[in-house]
């Protein structure tokens, strides 16, 4: 029998807008259907989707961080909860499920770059895409 890899601080576990961490919102987003597809060059066809080590939320129509994985490229890049994302790949990001998609389309070893509003101001960070640890190990 193999084990369950799990990198996911149990912070995650504690607030409701987590709901379980990066795969959560992997989940979530890769089963919820809808919206503008990304153009077929553009998705990532992988079986492990990319992540970046944040977890977020909406606050009064934008999407704001509410986690970040302390070992993920967010963390790196000093990406803070609080800030609230801007645009990702020039594309302005104008709802949760907009930024998921984003962000699981990508290619693990390729890079995202966020506009960020945050304090003390606004920034731009380059982040690479990672693979999600949630893979069964033997």
């Amino acid at each position: 029998m193999g084990r369950v890899a799990r990198k996911m601080p149990a912070s995650f576990l504690k607030h409701p807008l987590r709901i379980g961490g990066v795969f959560a919102v992997a989940l979530v987003a890769a089963c919820a259907g809808g919206g503008t597809p990304a153009p077929a060059s553009a998705r990532y066809s992988g079986l492990v989707p990319g992540t970046i080590g944040v977890a977020v939320g909406s606050r009064e129509s934008e999407v704001v961080v509410t986690a970040v994985r302390a070992d993920g490229a967010a963390a790196r890049a000093g990406v803070r909860a609080g800030d609230r994302i801007r645009s990702c790949n020039g594309e302005a990001v104008t709802s949760t499920r907009q930024f998921e998609r984003m962000v699981l389309d990508a290619r693990p070893g390729s890079v995202v770059r966020l506009e960020i509003a945050g304090e003390p101001e606004p920034r731009t960070v380059v982040l690479p895409v990672e693979e999600i640890s949630t893979a069964v190990r033997m």
